[in-house]
């Protein structure tokens, strides 16, 4: 199976032996869930921009939410599981809240929480 593209799956940074469950992807995190096909000419055309020094790729929606410790120790950041576009779900990766940089997309992902769960409740 392909990794995610992100720095901190680096082959050396993996454990020597991984388990399907291990998938940060929820969708993929079976040995069952199929693979993604590899599309070179996708991946090159991935909607993305350069903001300064940084490449900036755009977001399809977010998938998740968890709350994780901040680097700093200083207690717990949200952070979203993210599909991003033009890239497959092994591309999907969990991102600071603050690195979400479209206000719109956390009050859309907020307000189909706030659904779900008034839906939970009747």
């Amino acid at each position: 199976r392909r990794l995610p593209f992100e720095d901190r799956f680096r082959p050396e940074r993996l454990p020597k032996k991984w388990f399907c469950a291990m998938n940060p992807n929820g969708a993929a995190a079976s040995c069952d869930a199929p693979e993604d096909e590899f599309d070179a000419d996708a991946e090159e055309e991935a909607s993305s921009e350069s903001e300064g020094d940084e490449t900036v790729y755009s977001v399809d929606r977010l998938l998740a939410q968890r709350w994780a410790v901040a680097p700093s120790g200083g207690g717990l950041v949200r952070q979203f599981l993210v599909s991003w576009k033009g890239f497959g779900a092994r591309a999907d990766s969990w991102e600071d809240e603050a690195a979400i940089l479209d206000p719109a997309l956390v009050r859309e992902f907020d307000a189909q929480l706030e659904s779900m769960a008034a839906l939970d409740e009747n």
